[in-house]
C-alpha cells in the first residue's frame, strides 16, 4: 500500500518547473481534436473538455517521470529521440498506448535500460545518461500504480457537463491537483481463482468503495490534527484492526446474514463464503470517513466568517431532499438539519459524526460542496476520492472483489469498532478474486427473473434491486462454465 500511495501522490502532483514543457507536449494533441471535430458531431465545449483532460494526462505523465530533475534536464530528456518514434513529447501525446498499456511500459523501461549501455536503443548524451537511473525509478513507481484520480469512474463527481457526460474542466483541474497523504497498516491478501471455489455456498451484499488498512493524514498542503482512520469497504476483512470479523453493518442486517450463514452451514456442512459486491462511487457518502475528511479540511482552510455561516446553515437551514415515506412508500420532501452539530471549528465534531444519521452526514457534505468548495472546503468529488480504495476507482459496479469466509457462530459481534457500522459479522478474509466476476453472474436465477440480457452488465435498476437484501447461492459447475473468463 505504501508504494501505491507514493505512486498516487506522484500522479496527483503538479511540478510547476515542468509546466512549460507539459504545455508544449499537450499542444501536439490538437490535430487529434481537429480530426474529431471534422468526423463527429462533438460540440466545441465537448472538445474543450477532451483537450483539458488530455492535457492533464500528458502533464501528469511529464511531472511524474521527470520528478527530481532540473528544468534543463527535463527539457533535454523530453526532446530526446526514440528510434523511429520521434521525441518523447510527441510519443506521449500521439502514441499514449505506450504509457497506458503494461507491456508497452515494459518496452519503454527496457529502452531506457538500453540507453545506458553502449549501442543502446537511444542516442544519449553523458548528461542524460546520468539522469536515466532517476527516470527509471520514476517509471517503476508509475508501473506499480494501478490508478490515478483522473482515471476514476465519472460517477465520483457530481460536476458533469451535460449532454456530453464528462467531468467539467474545473472539476478535472481540482482532481488533478489533489494530493492526499497516507499512513499504511499493510494489507496483504492472496489471489484466489473463482474456478477453485466450485461447490462453495456464498452470501453476497453491497460494499462501498472506501479504503481500509491505513489513515488519511492530510490533503494538499493541509496536515490533519486527527487523521481519518480508513476502515473500508471491501478490504475490511483484511484490516488488522478487524481481526475475527469479515464484515460490519447495522445490527439488524448482520443478524440476518448470520442467520443465513447458520442455515447454510446446517444444510451443507460448509461455512459460507462472503462475496461483497461493489456499489456506485457515491455509496461511500454514508460512511463517516467522507464527511470526516471534509470537516478536517474545512476547519483548517475556511475563514472564521464562512465557518460561522456554514454552521448556521447546517444546524438550522439544512437542505430539502426527497425521501420515501416508510409507511406509504411514496416520495415526499423532507428538510434535513443537524441542530446538535458541534460545528466545523470544533475538533469534537469528527467524533460526533457516528452519532448523526446518514442523511445528516450527506447534507453536511452537500452544503460544504455546493456553498464552500471555493471558500476553503473540499468538493464532494475530492472527499470521495481521497477515502476510496485506489483499486476501485474505475472498477465496474456490482463487481465482486474480495472473498471471506463467514463463521456461523451463535452470536454476532455486537461492537465492531467501525465508526459507521456498529455490528460485526464473524469470519475472516480468504483472498482477492483473480478474475472479474459480477454478482448477477453468480445469481443466474435472479438475473433471469429480472429479464437481464447480460448478467455481467446490470442496469441501475438491477443494482438497486440487489441492494434490497443479502442474497445467497452456490458456485456450481454450470455457473463457472457460463462465466466469460
Amino acid at each position: 500500500m505504501d508504494r501505491q500511495n507514493a505512486s498516487r501522490e506522484k500522479w496527483a502532483g503538479r511540478a510547476e518547473s515542468a509546466k512549460d514543457i507539459a504545455v508544449g507536449a499537450a499542444k501536439s494533441v490538437e490535430p487529434h481534436l481537429r480530426f474529431m471535430a471534422e468526423n463527429t458531431l462533438a460540440s466545441p465545449a465537448y472538445l474543450k473538455v477532451v483537450l483539458d483532460n488530455k492535457f492533464q494526462e500528458v502533464k501528469g505523465f511529464v511531472d511524474m517521470i521527470t520528478e527530481g530533475l532540473t528544468t534543463a534536464q527535463k527539457a533535454a530528456f523530453l526532446t530526446m529521440g526514440f528510434n523511429g518514434l520521434g521525441d518523447l513529447t510527441g510519443l506521449v501525446a500521439d502514441a499514449e498506448m505506450y504509457f497506458t498499456d503494461p507491456e508497452s511500459r515494459t518496452w519503454f523501461n527496457a529502452s531506457l535500460t538500453g540507453a545506458g549501455a553502449a549501442g543502446g536503443a537511444l542516442s544519449v548524451s553523458p548528461a542524460i545518461a546520468a539522469v536515466l537511473p532517476q527516470i527509471k525509478r520514476n517509471i517503476d513507481a508509475w508501473h506499480g500504480s494501478p490508478h490515478r484520480f483522473s482515471g476514476a469512474d465519472i460517477r465520483f463527481s457530481e460536476r458533469i457537463n451535460k449532454p456530453q457526460g464528462m467531468v467539467t474542466p474545473a472539476e478535472s483541474e481540482r482532481v488533478s491537483a489533489l494530493t492526499p497523504s497516507y499512513e499504511s497498516r499493510n494489507i496483504d491478501a492472496p489471489g484466489v481463482s473463482i474456478v477453485d471455489l466450485e461447490g462453495r455456498p456464498f452470501i453476497t451484499t453491497m460494499s462501498d468503495r472506501t479504503a481500509a488498512g491505513g489513515s488519511l493524514t492530510g490533503i494538499n498542503n493541509t496536515q490533519f490534527d486527527s487523521p481519518v482512520n480508513l476502515r473500508g469497504g471491501q478490504d475490511y476483512m483484511f484490516d488488522t484492526m478487524n481481526e475475527g470479523q469479515v464484515w460490519a453493518s447495522d445490527p439488524r442486517v448482520v443478524r440476518q446474514m448470520q442467520a443465513a450463514a447458520q442455515k447454510i452451514s446446517k444444510d451443507t456442512g460448509q461455512s459460507p463464503l462472503f462475496l461483497p459486491w461493489r456499489m456506485t462511487p457515491s455509496g461511500g457518502d454514508y460512511s463517516t470517513m467522507t464527511t470526516e475528511a471534509m470537516l478536517n479540511y474545512a476547519r483548517a482552510n475556511m475563514s472564521s466568517s464562512d465557518i460561522k455561516e456554514a454552521n448556521r446553515i447546517i444546524r438550522s437551514v439544512g437542505r430539502t431532499v426527497w425521501k420515501k415515506d416508510a409507511v406509504t412508500g411514496k416520495a415526499k420532501k423532507v428538510t434535513i438539519t443537524s441542530p446538535e452539530f458541534n460545528g466545523l471549528d470544533s475538533p469534537d465534531s469528527v467524533a460526533q459524526l457516528s452519532e448523526l444519521s446518514g442523511d445528516q452526514r450527506k447534507v453536511i457534505q452537500q452544503i460544504l460542496d455546493r456553498g464552500y468548495r471555493d471558500k476553503g472546503s473540499l468538493s464532494l468529488t475530492e472527499a470521495r476520492l481521497v477515502v476510496s480504495d485506489p483499486n476501485q476507482l474505475d472498477a465496474p459496479v456490482a463487481g465482486l472483489q474480495n472473498i471471506g469466509v463467514v463463521n456461523p457462530a451463535p452470536q454476532i459481534i455486537e461492537r465492531s469498532g467501525h465508526p459507521t457500522y456498529a455490528a460485526g459479522l464473524p469470519g475472516a478474509g480468504l483472498g482477492v478474486l483473480k478474475e472479474q466476476v459480477g454478482a448477477f453472474e453468480l445469481l443466474p436465477e435472479l438475473a433471469r427473473y429480472r429479464g437481464m440480457t447480460d448478467a455481467a452488465v446490470p442496469s441501475a435498476r438491477d443494482v438497486r434491486a440487489l441492494q434490497m437484501k443479502p442474497y445467497t447461492g452456490t458456485i456450481t459447475e454450470q455457473i463457472l462454465k457460463n462465466l466469460r473468463l
